[in-house]
């Protein structure tokens, strides 16, 4: 471009400065390793640009003759944290990421740091490696990181100054371009042949796409977390040019030194105040349990919060080392050990919470079932009987449940015929019929009789009732961990592993700036870099979710049912149970022709007042509510109710020379075919042919 002038050192004047950094970062983004400038005397910027193009992997262009999949892997952890998001098993290109496939991202992942910073970390404190450098100081430090960088993703750029024809950074530099050049093939095409094994998945409304803007962000995003933290300190260290003759101490440990007398006389933040939605009955234990839940055999099921609890051990050891010593930080290491425990015990706390959700719910349930009372059979006829708890019930027993009882324990029916609502534990709508023989004779603890009664052997053992299992999986205490929460325990085990990369490896570099880092300092930014939030919730997140579909009448044995549950778009159901309010209520009345609305209403509220069943009530009331029919006076009639029940499935009324039904549409033709026409019948009656009855010679009047 003809440009001249500014820092020209190490640059042709034909090039000038915007040509020779416009060249040096789009070899650095495709694995080139052409120069046309000497990239060691580039500004601290310029010199760090390239550097991030070859960490994150040279995913900008992709690498020679390996192509975007270095971009690919920060996909599919892009797109698994969005499915996260959304609730949805995540997916991509049609096909479903799962734990495989994260676990092989992040294992490709993972070698990055280890070859960049590992090496590094060694490099700057072993003797012989440290000959080798001509430039001593930051810039020094930049040299190394860079020929590692450059070696292990495959680029061949350099910056000048660093001896690198000597054994140490021969046999070093040979392991980091065999692991960058060699070994990121194999995680990559093990993730590549699992997503071509699998089916393809129709996209559909809840899908996530992938080609908007929002997934652009989220992509950056999750490269910038990953990428930048891992390799920020050592950028910042390294970010000071400097002459051989300046001073070796980077500016960098005076300012933290500053900074932590500072923040002895700090004060720290007053907490919020807890919400006053959270029921004191879930809080209180809550705070007993999240110091129960301090034991590391339970914390090792969580491996973020685990390392967490250790580096906090670790500061409070260091904190009584240094108030025994009697040295002037302890005011600071203080604030330091009170803001690790207090995340630990927030995290434990989150999770005593979600659990303490799902006991109430089991607690609800297990009185249901413990104050069930069962009328236990006696006599060998089955008329004599004695009230126990249900809880003592065992296999065998006969219990007799009449209108209004709760069925005290899992059965079947070996005797009569009742109308039970099972509403509250299977979402049907409308009562069904339970009697003895056939497929109908099963029934669950926990149901009602709502009318007429029923003898009840006892099939399920104490403890293995539906109620039972019920409770269990509301507690939890039987729930497996999904595919996602696997794959996100893979992922956040992954990010700990890089970020113990980027802190372990601070120590050598500020060695050789000549500075001391303080172990205090060190755990702090480790916990600060460790994505402790996501794992202090990852239980709760999981109990949350079988607590939710509980609170919708919806029962999920599995871990994988709850992860299905976030998939599904429609949900098609032989029942209106679990969409309704769990009865069957009447909304409307239809009159045939001939007839008004105001009287089937009046007709059908005199039928219904002997049916106690919810459907029946609800007739009564809707009658009220959309005629204003309310209740009249009719001893003078001699009126005769008919209540429903099991048996006639209908419910009726007769006064004077008016006789009404309602019920199921069979049991009325076949009550009104068989009755005789009374007498007092002198008004015309509507036929219909029998032909259009399922049965010859019925007829409906």
């Amino acid at each position: 471009m003809g440009l001249s002038g500014g820092n020209m050192e190490g640059k042709e004047l034909r090039f000038g400065i915007v040509a020779s950094a416009l060249f040096a970062v789009i070899t650095t983004a495709a694995s080139c390793g052409a120069v046309n400038a000497m990239h060691d005397s580039f500004t601290a910027l310029g010199g760090m640009v390239p550097l991030i193009n070859m960490q994150l992997g040279e995913i900008i262009v992709g690498g020679v003759g390996a192509g975007l999949y270095g971009m690919l892997l920060f996909v599919v952890l892009a797109v698994f944290v969005a499915g996260l998001m959304v609730g949805r098993t995540p997916e991509y290109v049609g096909k479903k990421i799962e734990a495989k496939e994260v676990k092989m991202a992040m294992l490709a992942i993972l070698l990055l740091p280890l070859m960049y910073l590992g090496w590094t970390a060694a490099a700057v404190v072993l003797p012989p490696a440290v000959a080798s450098i001509a430039n001593p100081g930051p810039h020094g430090f930049t040299e190394v990181l860079y020929a590692y960088t450059s070696q292990t993703a495959n680029n061949g750029s350099a910056f000048a100054g660093l001896t690198g024809n000597t054994l140490w950074y021969n046999s070093t530099g040979a392991v980091a371009m065999l692991v960058g050049r060699f070994w990121m093939i194999i995680p990559a095409m093990a993730m590549a042949g699992s997503l071509a094994a699998k089916k393809i998945v129709p996209a559909s409304a809840g899908t996530f796409p992938t080609t908007g803007g929002l997934f652009v962000g989220l992509l950056v995003g999750v490269i910038l977390i990953i990428g930048g933290l891992t390799f920020f300190p050592a950028l910042a260290l390294g970010a000071d040019r400097r002459t051989p003759g300046d001073d070796h101490r980077h500016p960098l440990f005076g300012q933290l030194a500053a900074e932590a007398s500072s923040m002895q006389s700090s004060t720290p933040r007053k907490d919020m105040a807890i919400s006053a939605l959270l029921d004191p009955g879930i809080l209180w234990p809550a705070f007993g349990a999240a110091f129960s839940k301090l034991d590391p055999r339970t914390l090792v099921k969580n491996p973020v919060i685990f390392v967490l609890e250790i580096v906090t051990v670790l500061t409070s050891i260091i904190l009584l080392r240094d108030m025994v010593a009697g040295t002037d930080r302890v005011g600071f290491e203080f604030q330091i050990v009170l803001w690790l425990w207090f995340t630990v015990l927030f995290a434990n706390f989150a999770e005593a919470i979600a659990e303490g959700r799902g006991k109430a719910q089991a607690d609800a349930l297990r009185r249901q079932r413990t104050e069930t009372q069962a009328k236990l059979i006696t006599d060998v006829a089955g008329k004599a009987y004695r009230l126990v708890p249900g809880t003592s019930l065992v296999v065998g027993d006969i219990v007799l449940v009449e209108a209004g009882d709760y069925i005290p324990s899992d059965g079947e029916v070996v005797e009569g015929v009742a109308s039970v609502n099972e509403a509250a534990i299977t979402g049907e709508s409308a009562p069904v019929i339970r009697e003895a023989g056939g497929d109908r004779s099963a029934v669950t603890g926990g149901t009602q009789v709502l009318s007429d009664w029923i003898r009840v052997r006892i099939t399920a053992a104490p403890g293995s009732t539906f109620l039972d299992r019920m409770i269990r999986l509301v507690e939890g205490a039987e729930r497996q961990r999904t595919p996602n929460e696997i794959a996100l325990n893979i992922l956040l085990a992954g990010l700990t592993i890089i970020f113990v990369f980027a802190t372990a490896t601070i120590p050598s570099y500020v060695s050789y700036a000549g500075g001391t880092a303080s172990v205090i300092l060190l755990l702090a930014l480790f916990v600060t870099l460790i994505p402790t939030t996501i794992g202090g919730l990852l239980s709760a997140i999981g109990i949350a979710g079988m607590d939710r579909l509980v609170r919708f009448n919806v029962l999920a044995m599995s871990g994988r049912a709850v992860e299905a549950a976030g998939d599904v778009d429609t949900l098609l159901l032989d029942k209106t149970g679990t969409i309704t309010l769990g009865d069957r209520q009447a909304t409307a009345f239809r009159p045939l022709s001939g007839v008004t609305p105001q009287e089937l209403a009046d007709a059908a509220q005199l039928a219904s007042l002997a049916d106690e069943t919810p459907e029946g009530r609800s007739i009564v009331v809707l009658a009220k509510a959309k005629y204003g029919i309310r209740g009249r006076d009719m001893s003078e009639l001699k009126t005769k109710f008919v209540p429903f029940s099991a048996q006639t499935r209908m419910s009726g009324v007769e006064f004077g020379s008016t006789s009404i039904r309602k019920g199921a549409v069979e049991a009325v033709l076949a009550f009104f075919c068989r009755a005789e026409l009374p007498p007092w019948s002198a008004a015309p009656v509507r036929r219909w042919p029998c032909a259009r009855q399922s049965a010859p010679g019925r007829c409906a009047k």
